[in-house]
């Protein structure tokens, strides 16, 4: 059998899974497919050795197909890894021997609805104003390293500009990836309208193309026109009121000299000279080459508005993160926002049932050989939860045994006093 360790998970997450009732030492091949036994793009699987955290680097090896080797007593691990892009989907976890062609399955749920959300210091500018805007993002996909997603704006369905940039893994008790620090810049050459801040998977070679363009959040944004002063206009039926002092107000009692026509200059009517007169015209012909042409600058040269990440300087030594969020450690919540987000209905379903009745982890050990309660068969794809750490605590047993001994002395004790009164009165 194969058993994830639970039924329902998310993208962008790692999950444990295991199997077992295997020949020893035999070689087994991993693979997840969907209900055409079709492999699902964007999962991928890691070994997992010594039963530790994997690294980095085992999670970069993963395949689309694992081959693993199976212990003296029939039985593997493995990692499954969800890409953070995926989309939802219900899959068919298979492990088939290479040799004797025997395989057992298990259904495995991804809630891939994106949740996530983009931010941004104003939510509008004036035309014609370079402005700095600040974009933020939070409510990615987790996973294990940092990841890109493009960043652009649109406008009517044409890319103003795109720049791709790096998400942040989630830290402490945060289960999403994010991004800080990136700022819309230049945007003098914005025209007035209706724009969309687009969050988009990258057309990256790494990236099924599946998952290429798929939009993961998004924010309107709009430019708006300046405010224009209007012009001063004066009345003209008014006649201005003359201003005391004023030269040309007419003072009262003097006689009012009529406009003459003022006397010529001397210089401008005195006869063109003989020399003037041999001088010879300009060539039409010159004057154009000594007359520099207007600059004309193309619409190619105008600055555009431009996206930038500010990135952090990159640490000398990667810290170990003693907790990563990005491996599933309990199930999927009902009140996650992923699941209200989710279109389809028998995902949700499921998650309501696995928190209602498979809430519990234990359920299944591989090597313990025990089979699931309620008589479930999980060759058959009936959903199943594993718990792959051996050390289960021993203390709520012992507590419940020294119960029971309690009562049952208390009550043996009060049977054999109320048998003494009886025998004592007859």
């Amino acid at each position: 059998m194969i058993v994830a360790r639970y039924p329902i998970t998310a993208a962008g997450y790692v999950m444990p899974i295991a199997g077992g009732g295997y020949e020893p030492n035999s070689e087994v091949q991993v693979s997840a497919l969907d209900e055409n036994n079709n492999p699902i793009p964007g999962i991928t699987f890691a070994t997992w050795a010594a039963e530790s955290t994997p690294s980095a680097g085992d999670l970069d090896n993963a395949a689309g197909t694992l081959k693993v080797t199976t212990d003296a007593d029939g039985f593997f691990s493995a990692y499954l890894i969800t890409s953070p892009y995926m989309s939802s989907a219900s899959v068919n976890l298979v492990a088939q021997d290479e040799q004797t062609q025997v395989s057992a399955s298990d259904r495995l749920g991804i809630l891939g609805e994106s949740v996530a959300r983009l931010g941004t210091s104003v939510g509008s500018i004036v035309a014609g104003e370079d402005v700095t805007v600040e974009i933020s993002g939070d409510q990615f996909a987790p996973s294990y390293k940092d990841y890109p997603v493009t960043l652009q704006l649109v406008r009517g369905g044409e890319v103003i500009t795109s720049q791709d940039i790096e998400l942040s893994r989630p830290t402490g008790d945060s289960l999403w990836s994010s991004f800080q620090k990136v700022t819309l810049e230049q945007t003098a050459s914005l025209e007035v309208g209706e724009y969309s801040l687009q969050a988009i998977v990258p057309t990256q070679d790494n990236i099924p193309v599946d998952f290429q363009g798929r939009l993961l959040a998004s924010k309107a944004f709009s430019v708006v026109p300046a405010k224009t002063q209007p012009p001063v206009i004066t009345d003209p039926t008014l006649p201005a009121e003359p201003v005391p002092g004023d030269p040309a107000e007419p003072v009262p009692g003097d006689p009012v000299e009529p406009d003459l026509p003022a006397e010529p200059d001397p210089a401008e009517t005195a006869e063109p000279t003989r020399e003037a007169e041999e001088k010879p015209l300009p060539d039409p012909s010159e004057d154009a080459e000594t007359v520099p042409a207007p600059s004309i600058v193309p619409a190619e040269a105008q600055v555009r508005p431009v996206i930038e990440q500010e990135k952090e300087p990159e640490p000398t030594e990667t810290p170990i993160d003693q907790n990563p969020t990005w491996i599933q450690t309990s199930s999927i919540k009902a009140e996650d926002p992923r699941v209200a987000q989710e279109p389809n209905k028998q995902l949700k379903s499921s998650v309501l049932n696995a928190q209602g009745t498979k809430n519990v982890e234990g359920r299944i050990n591989p090597r313990s050989g025990v089979a699931a309660p309620e008589g479930t068969n999980t060759a058959e794809g009936a959903t199943a939860v594993v718990n792959l750490n051996k050390s289960a605590p021993k203390w709520p047993v012992l507590l419940l045994i020294l119960v029971a001994l309690g009562v049952g002395a208390f009550t043996g004790v009060s049977i054999a006093k109320t048998a003494k009164a009886t025998d004592s009165k007859r």
